[in-house]
């Protein structure tokens, strides 16, 4: 339902501030784009971690843009600080549906992220 440019691995460089970028696809799950109500990004050391463990966004904060079945998530410069260069971590996209009670879960796959060290350094 969710992919990303790179499958099911994310690198990110630490401090990075772009937009990472998810598109979805909802043919094989009868649903459209518009019966989108909300959408949470969540990225966790492991699954059993509370969700607002290391970082978390959702759309009704703001935080996500969807613009026709791309999904933008917003992460900051400054929201590195719970992260470790090389660290490995698991990050999610998950919709939540008009009606429905929670967001869906059943999605196509999670991801693999790895926080890249960065080059330049403040001084």
């Amino acid at each position: 339902m969710v992919h990303h440019d790179k499958e099911k691995h994310i690198k990110r460089k630490m401090g990075s501030f772009s937009d990472l970028n998810f598109t979805i696809d909802l043919s094989n799950y009868n649903k459209e784009i518009s019966d989108v109500e909300d959408i949470v990004f969540c990225v966790k050391k492991e699954k059993s971690q509370p969700d607002s463990t290391l970082l978390i966004k959702k759309m009704s904060l703001g935080e996500i843009s969807l613009n026709g079945n791309v999904a933008s998530v917003q992460w900051g410069y400054d929201e590195y600080d719970d992260f470790t260069p090389r660290g490995r971590y698991l990050a999610g996209l998950f919709l939540k549906f008009t009606g429905d009670p929670a967001f869906d879960e059943n999605v196509d796959s999670t991801f693999n992220l790895v926080i890249e060290p960065d080059f330049l350094r403040d001084s």
